[in-house]
């Protein structure tokens, strides 16, 4: 199919789902379901259905770690150093203010890009 063809698929599948939706809005109407069709996507383009969403964190990429060390607060923020002296962001605030100044273990998944950990579990380690 020549790409001219395919513009004008496109076009008429547009119209044809424009029409279906204005005839369903009327009272008590089903509202139309649009579906994606592959056919609408054309050479060298890319859907948006198949680009990944940058706007949310790769959960994918995020590891699943087991931290000690110690809940501190940097600047307005609560963060959990180690004995490394390695600083990780924690993403769950309120779970961190109990353990202010206390040594703990966090259970969670961390972004290593971005030394981002997402809390799952803190636990007070006994001194």
């Amino acid at each position: 199919m020549s790409l001219c063809n395919r513009v004008r698929t496109a076009q008429s599948l547009v119209c044809l789902t424009a029409f279906a939706f204005a005839a369903s809005t009327g009272a008590g109407a089903m509202k139309p379901v649009f579906v994606h069709s592959p056919a609408l996507v054309l050479a060298g383009q890319q859907s948006s259905q198949d680009k990944p969403d940058s706007s949310q964190p790769d959960q994918q990429a995020a590891k699943a770690v087991v931290i000690t060390g110690t809940i501190a607060k940097n600047g307005s923020s609560f963060v959990l150093r180690d004995s490394s002296g390695t600083v990780y962001q924690l993403d769950a605030q309120d779970k961190a203010q109990p353990y202010e100044g206390k040594s703990v273990k966090v259970t969670g998944k961390l972004e290593a890009a971005t030394n981002l950990l997402h809390v799952d579990t803190i636990e007070e380690l006994n001194a």
